[in-house]
Formats: structure tokens, sequence, C-alpha cells
């Protein structure tokens, strides 16, 4: 029997990764991704973490942060190039189920897949080829979704990938998990991850932390905590946590399925557009992505060391907005805030807060003004 040869088993496979993507309240006067658009375009499969939802109708839920945007922005994502976007997060409900599902509609009828939906109990999979391989993505948040949106459970996560791996040749796991503005993930989710590359998992991407987290090369595996932001800006009284930090991270998996990989810092300019940052930028650059990602690769990563980084920036966060929800919503407000903060680990973290000093970020969280 004759053989033929296919070129395309031979090609190398380039997949990229962008984190928190907010697009922006009102119809949005820039193109944000201008400087980025033809590098995400020459990918094989372009994801990010949609967190927005795309319409401005609907009640808005009763948080300290609503985002919203019109349903115009959608030609953003797909202009840009996205293949591929997450939607199963903790703002993609902040207009209701009614605007989410008009939303993953018009997403699908722009051509772009949508992960992190759930059917029948299991993270719903998309499978894309591309030069020959079968790539399959499921999605999840660390979040008790009442919707058709896909919760983060171990055992489900487990029971998925393995139910994939039979259908693929490289299974990709996106999560929505972490804890805000901590550079380093929890020693539960290395755990968790590890386990998910154990169970038969090629590649992990994280988000919603808002900041860069380090990334692990585990086994045959590769794990990027979280990818920080790509388009989203939240004020938080300080210019590192305001922009927040961010990477572009660029895949190439070989057709022997083994991966390399580029991470390019990004910053959010003043006027809302996505740049790649310069290695001499002192808020965040390679060399501190490196700083990162030493801590974590063959180590594991301090519970005493990780719970005094939280208790400094993503627990006076949490108080802040409990403040701001007892102001707009009313005392039953309180209440719940007394429960939530009477919880063993939040008790933990308000002693290491009581007893360090404060960064800077917290002083202006509590100085500033509720509007």
């Amino acid at each position: 029997m004759r053989e033929f040869h296919n070129p395309l088993a031979e090609m190398d496979t380039e997949l990229i990764f962008c984190g928190d993507t907010m697009l922006g309240a009102g119809v949005l006067r820039s193109k944000p991704f201008e400087n980025v658009a033809s590098l995400l375009r020459q990918a094989d499969i372009s994801f990010c973490n949609l967190e927005t939802s795309l319409s401005e109708e609907g009640t808005a839920s009763p948080k300290r942060h609503v985002i919203a945007t019109p349903s115009e922005s959608v030609e953003l994502i797909r202009e840009t190039g996205f293949h591929l976007v997450n939607v199963a997060n903790n703002h993609i409900l902040d207009r209701g189920e009614a605007c989410c599902e008009r939303m993953i509609r018009l997403l699908k009828s722009k051509g772009i897949e949508v992960l992190g939906l759930q059917q029948s109990g299991q993270s719903k999979p998309i499978i894309i080829s591309r030069n020959g391989i079968k790539f399959g993505f499921l999605g999840y948040a660390d979040y008790g979704f009442h919707s058709g949106l896909m919760p983060l459970r171990e055992r489900a996560v487990l029971r998925d990938i393995k139910a994939l791996r039979a259908q693929v040749d490289c299974v990709v796991i996106s999560l929505h998990w972490g804890h805000e503005y901590v550079e380093l993930p929890a020693p539960a989710q290395q755990r968790l991850a590890r386990k998910l590359i154990d169970a038969g998992a090629h590649l992990i991407v994280g988000h919603h932390p808002h900041v860069a987290q380090g990334i692990e090369e585990y086994r045959a595996g590769l794990i990027a905590y979280s990818l920080g932001n790509f388009q989203f800006r939240v004020e938080m009284g300080d210019d590192f946590l305001s922009n927040g930090t961010g990477i572009i991270l660029k895949v190439q998996r070989s057709a022997e399925g083994r991966f390399r990989y580029t991470a390019l810092p990004i910053k959010l300019s003043a006027a809302g557009t996505v740049e790649l940052s310069s290695e001499s930028d002192p808020s965040f650059n390679v060399g501190h992505l490196k700083v990162l990602s030493v801590a974590l690769n063959g180590k594991r990563v301090s519970r005493l060391h990780w719970t005094r980084e939280a208790s400094r920036l993503w627990f006076p966060s949490q108080l802040e907005a409990w403040f701001f929800k007892i102001e707009r919503f009313g005392s039953l407000q309180r209440l719940r805030m007394l429960q939530w903060l009477l919880r063993p680990t939040n008790l933990c973290y308000l002693l290491f807060y009581l007893l360090s000093a404060k960064h800077q970020s917290s002083r202006a969280l509590f100085a500033r003004r509720h509007s």
C-alpha cells in the first residue's frame, strides 16, 4: 500500500491565551487590541476570558463591581481574531441570566466558540482541530452557579478529563479561580492543578486574580496559574494593582506533543489599549515573572507565606466590598459580613492583616468615597 506524506503532521501548532477582558462600559471609542491584534491573528487558536455581560440591559447584580458593555462590543472580539472565549466567571451574570443567554447566542452567531458551559452536570467540551491535531477545551469557575455555567468541582473535572482524553490529542483546562491581587496560587490550587495533569490534562490556564502568577512545568504538562489582566481595569489606589499585571501566553505544541512557551508581559495604557511591556518596565517584566515561576517549579507554595500575602492584598479588598454592600444595600449585609468574617480562614486573614504593615492599596481603598 502506498503511503502519503502529510506535511501538516510535522507542523507546530500555536495557541495564544489572554486573561481577563472587560471591554468597558459604553461604546468604546478606541480599539483596545490594535497593538496586539496581529499577534493574536497569527495564532492557530486564540483564547481570552471574557469577563463582562455583553448587554447593558437587565437588572444589575447587588455587588461592588458590575461589569457590562454594549452588545456591539462583540465585534472587537471577532475582529481581533479570538476563536474561543471563556464565560464561566464571576461577572458574566452581572446583568442577569437572560442577558447571559443572549450573549452566548450572540458569540456563537459570530463564529466564536464559548467555553465554560454546563451540560448534564459536565463541562461542555469544545474540540478544535488544527494541523491534524485535536485540541479539547474544558472550562470551570470556582463559583456555585445555579445556571448553565460550569462550577469547579474536583470530581467533575477529573471525570471530564478522562472522557475528553479519549477523544483528543491535547486537553486544555480553563480555570477561573484563585484570590485577587495575590501573585502566588494557594497551596490547594497547586495540589489540584498537579492532580489534573496527572489525570491526563496537558495545559492549564487560570484567570481571575487580576495579576499574573508563575508558570509551572509539571511532568509533561504546563500550568499557568493566572494570566492576569488582558484588558481590565479596577481602581485600587495603586498603579500596579489598578492596571493589573498580565501576560499573553504563547504556546507552541509540536506534532510529538512537546510544549514550548513564551510569556509576553502586557499593560493597559491610560487610553485603555493593551500594550506589550518592555523588559525594563518597573511594574512588571519578564524578570519578575521568572521569580514567581521559580517559587513553583519543583517546589510547593508555603501556606504561611501565601496566607500573609493574601491578608495584605486580597483580604482588605473583600472588606471594602462588604462595607460598600452595607452602605448601598442595608444592614442585612452587615450580618452576612459577620458570618463571612467568622469563618476560621477569614479570621486568620484578619489577624495577619491587623498585625502586618498595610499595603498602600488597602489604605487607598478605605479612604476612597463611595459613589
